[in-house]
């Protein structure tokens, strides 16, 4: 069987947070870095450095909200460049795990001075999306599955607790989830991949909480047939608070959960 190697972004918007992961094998991805690499380098995305050229990593934000250098972008450019790299995802990837959670729900669910911040939020949608991955790996039997993630200060801080904690839940998960490994969208080009899909994945749920029928042509365009979705809602997160509990439960904790059981 050949070896899968998974990657992972987030993103998030006033009503909405998602955890987007990818995965394909290792032979896909090289192909991929090659193919992706192409498209830019035919878009001419480049910055200048030491007097030499050097390629671009893809943002998607930056893209959307026509930030450098994306703001000489003519429109006909824009369409065709987001097609490719669409295009190339499609052709590469093997599946997808997408982990969606509204903020509202768990505003309402999660009082502020249990949170701990963003701790609680990225702990629900990563456990999530962990629990997949070792589905995913055991039906396969796929082995030991190395996860890849942008370097991100917040989210390696949490990350990393949540991959100790949950590692300590389901002891499995060793045996099918790899080591992780933070570098940037420069160095991990899939990572750009995973971070085209976290956006759209995150704008696609921001229009189904705002109900307003709209569906973007790039979200249309990604061949969604072997992807996985994990939608939180107020069952999920309490069991998920118990789930936590039984590893650090503090007497806050066990307080408000018993009034919610009640």
């Amino acid at each position: 069987m050949a070896a899968i190697q998974t990657f992972l972004d987030e993103s998030g918007s006033e009503r909405v947070f998602v955890i987007a992961a990818y995965l394909a094998t290792t032979e896909k991805w090289t192909a991929f870095e090659k193919r992706w690499a192409e498209i830019l380098r035919s878009a001419k995305h480049f910055e200048a450095a030491n007097d030499e050229a050097r390629l671009l990593p893809f943002h998607m934000t930056d893209y959307e909200n026509r930030q450098p250098p994306y703001d000489s972008w003519p429109n006909d450019k824009r369409v065709q460049v987001i097609c490719d790299l669409i295009d190339a995802i499609n052709d590469s990837v093997d599946s997808a795990l997408i982990c969606r959670m509204p903020l509202a729900l768990f505003e309402a669910a999660i009082p502020p001075t249990l949170r701990g911040g963003k701790k609680f939020l990225y702990m629900a949608c990563f456990h999530s999306i962990y629990i997949g991955l070792l589905g995913v790996s055991k039906l396969n039997s796929l082995g030991r599955m190395p996860l890849f993630l942008d370097r991100n200060r917040e989210v390696c801080g949490h990350v990393l607790d949540i991959d100790k904690q949950t590692r300590g839940l389901v002891p499995e998960i060793e045996t099918y989830i790899g080591s992780l490994t933070f570098d940037n969208k420069a160095n991990l080009i899939p990572l750009q991949a995973a971070d085209i899909l976290a956006y759209e994945a995150m704008k696609n749920a921001d229009n189904l909480v705002l109900q307003n029928g709209k569906s973007r042509r790039s979200f249309e365009r990604l061949n969604r047939k072997r992807y996985g979705y994990h939608d939180h809602d107020e069952k999920s997160i309490l069991e998920l608070v118990r789930v936590f509990m039984s590893v650090r439960g503090t007497e806050e904790w066990r307080t408000w959960f018993e009034e919610r059981e009640r």
